[in-house]
């Protein structure tokens, strides 16, 4: 942990954090901006967290955020909105469920400790198109609470209350805290990987760990062409291929880019499910297909279904001669007993 003055020391060094986090920091020196924007860029995660010091929001947006996605917020910073009465207050509404961040509170069983968390105030946002919404609040607007967008090769998180006491009650609360903060930063730590499963005709674009000679593009048809273009290093040490237009992905199936080595790194490219050619069955093509499948309409359904064969149940039987069996053995017992009574 640093204070905002170490921000404009010579002697730190970003390479040596994967997570930066900038929790209700007031004000951010100009020169430190380039510097944090260079290492986003290379791969470390970036959260920036509201609070009470921020009280400027357009200051904090001329230095972090452009409409154009070139800035570091994921959001554009519009209000702080608070509660007007001291007993009211705002929940999460609604959290991506099947994100890493949130992978503790998907289960069923521990959601209210994230969804009855009272949150008092927070700051209203804008995000941008190309970020995602990971959850919102349960105010009329819906307002975001975490938002995260991919920023070259990194990722930028932006938490719109606070990580103290002062905004909720989520620091309060240990068992909301402790598992949100460490799948989050976990999540966060790991470095960015661009999708390797794209949509038709969208742009791909790879990185790889070591210099690739001679690459070339593998279509699923196993036909090859070179991949002509500037291959760029990173600033993480790695390499960036060049960009596979979208006329080049129109067709579905596996490609891959292949180098000298042998060595291959592969992509897909599929429909949206909502794209496809879909076309209905009629009744008698769906009774068709299988004995078991039958097509049951609200005038038809009379809430009854047809009897199966009585083929009857053995395990009835089953139990009924194990039953009896026991009660013999019982009588034999209680008779073999009585008798050597009678003989002594």
């Amino acid at each position: 942990e640093i204070t905002g003055d170490s921000l404009l020391s010579d002697e730190l060094d970003l390479r040596a954090y994967d997570v930066i986090v900038l929790a209700n920091v007031a004000v951010i020196p100009d020169s430190f901006i380039p510097k944090l924007e260079e290492r986003v860029a290379a791969g470390a995660a970036l959260v920036v967290a509201m609070g009470d010091r921020i009280a400027d929001l357009d200051t904090q947006n001329r230095k972090l955020f452009r409409a154009d996605g070139s800035g570091l917020l994921p959001a554009e910073l519009v209000a702080r909105t608070s509660t007007t009465r001291r007993e009211d207050y705002w929940r999460v509404a609604e959290f991506d469920t099947e994100h890493p961040a949130f992978a503790f509170f998907s289960d069923e069983i521990w959601q209210p400790l994230l969804t009855e968390v009272p949150v008092k105030t927070f700051v209203s946002a804008r995000p941008l198109d190309d970020a995602q919404v990971l959850a919102r609040m349960d105010d009329r607007d819906g307002s975001p609470l975490l938002v995260e967008r991919t920023y070259d090769q990194g990722r930028v998180f932006l938490f719109t209350t606070t990580l103290s006491p002062r905004w909720s009650d989520i620091a309060r609360s240990p068992r909301t805290l402790v598992p949100l903060v460490h799948e989050w930063m976990r999540y966060a730590g790991a470095r960015y990987e661009a999708p390797r499963v794209v949509a038709a005709g969208e742009t791909v674009s790879l990185v790889v760990d070591a210099f690739p000679r001679e690459p070339e593009l593998v279509r699923p048809d196993q036909s090859s062409r070179p991949l002509t273009g500037e291959t760029v290093e990173t600033a993480e040490g790695r390499w960036r291929l060049p960009e596979i237009a979208g006329n080049e992905t129109a067709r579905v199936g596996l490609y891959s880019v292949r180098q000298d080595n042998g060595s291959s790194e592969p992509f897909a490219v599929q429909l949206a499910p909502r794209e496809g050619n879909l076309e209905r069955l009629l009744a008698s093509e769906l009774s068709g297909l299988h004995p078991a499948l039958s097509v049951v309409t609200a005038e038809t359904d009379s809430g009854e279904t047809e009897a199966g064969p009585n083929r009857g149940e053995i395990w009835r039987w089953l139990a009924a001669i194990a039953f009896a069996a026991l009660v013999l053995e019982s009588l034999w017992g209680a008779w073999i007993g009585q008798r050597r009574k009678v003989i002594a």
